[in-house]
């Protein structure tokens, strides 16, 4: 696998998700939604910041739907991605780091992602995010 393949792979599983959990996701007006990378623990979680949502923007793990994908185990449809992003990111942590959440963020703003976020209520500033969550400056790779 290579990073092409991954952010391919990836944006499929997070169009399915968010088609499989429309239902569940329209009962909310979504402020924004974040894909947190996680490499160092193999980790990927899709989440959305709600105007119901009363904690801090910067606290992703305390959101209403933080992780919504995750269904008593970590989201099962991306497991072999992010294994594969956790063996990357080992091979050469400085220099594959920024490349993982660089390719994460084309993958969250991608047409086809966007397209199935915007079948949801959003706020008037919604906004997508994938930060490093080691990064205390807060830098959004989407941006």
């Amino acid at each position: 696998m290579n990073l092409d393949q991954f952010e391919a792979e990836l944006e499929v599983a997070l169009v399915d998700e968010l088609k499989a959990r429309q239902d569940q996701l329209s009962e909310y007006v979504m402020a924004s939604f974040d894909l947190g990378i996680h490499p160092w623990h193999g980790i990927i979680e899709p989440s959305f910041y709600t105007t119901q949502d009363t904690g801090r923007l910067e606290e992703i793990g305390g959101w209403k739907l933080y992780n919504f994908a995750f269904d008593n185990e970590p989201w099962p449809r991306v497991q072999h991605l992010a294994k594969w992003m956790q063996t990357y990111y080992e091979s050469n942590p400085s220099a594959h780091s920024e490349n993982i959440f660089t390719s994460a963020a084309k993958v969250a703003r991608s047409k086809k992602v966007s397209a199935q976020i915007q079948q949801l209520k959003l706020t008037n500033g919604f906004f997508v995010s994938v930060y490093n969550p080691d990064d205390n400056a807060f830098k959004n790779y989407c941006a």
